[in-house]
């Protein structure tokens, strides 16, 4: 598990947006359920892609799939 740097930018009012994550999965029919720091965000089917937010510092993304094959990412959210 390597270290990413993320760079989620200031939306008008000061609030932190969101990054945009994206997977990639053999079976095109696979559900992959999403977690932020053992969070649970939700699921995607099909387009893997999720909009992710995290505040500044050190985060883990987990995904874990329908067959419970699992992958965790760990990333920095920086200024």
């Amino acid at each position: 598990m390597s270290n990413s740097g993320v760079q989620i930018p200031l939306e008008q009012g000061g609030l932190r947006g969101k990054a945009i994550f994206e997977a990639a999965h053999q079976n095109s029919n696979a559900v992959v359920y999403w977690h932020l720091d053992q969070q649970y965000l939700g699921y995607t089917q099909g387009s893997h892609q999720k909009g992710i937010q995290a505040d500044k510092g050190f985060h883990v993304i987990t995904l874990i799939d329908d067959s419970g094959n699992e992958r965790s990412q760990k990333f920095e959210v920086i200024d």
